[in-house]
């Protein structure tokens, strides 16, 4: 809460989302150190290669989406019709980029997201 209190006034809703994602990353480094430190989060191998592939994909899926944002900018700011349109288009682009991106990079495979599916 405080950290929302703190980013709302100088950067409105944009600070409440940034807050959320900042205690959300917190709450992760917590956790992780508190499981490391009883023993109950050891790493395999096959995370300790997705996760900087997992980091490449997130890179080229913002990189692009920022492009595209800035391309889709005159809709983005029309009225709400073309807004929402602009809006879901950048979702969809976002998700087949980073699907694309983990394919690519390992990051994660088709097999593993249809059969945790199935569990």
């Amino acid at each position: 809460v405080i950290p929302n209190l703190i980013l709302m006034g100088p950067f409105a809703h944009v600070g409440i989302a940034l807050a959320s994602a900042i205690s959300s990353w917190l709450n992760v480094v917590l956790l992780a150190i508190g499981l490391a430190r009883r023993g109950h989060l050891r790493p395999d191998d096959r995370l300790r290669k997705r996760v900087p592939r997992m980091i490449g994909a997130a890179a080229v899926m913002a990189a692009a989406l920022w492009g595209a944002a800035h391309w889709l900018g005159p809709w983005l700011s029309a009225d709400l019709g073309l807004k929402v349109l602009a809006l879901g288009s950048l979702i969809i682009l976002g998700v087949a980029l980073f699907g694309v991106a983990a394919q690519i990079t390992g990051a994660g495979r088709l097999r593993d997201i249809t059969g945790a599916l199935r569990r």
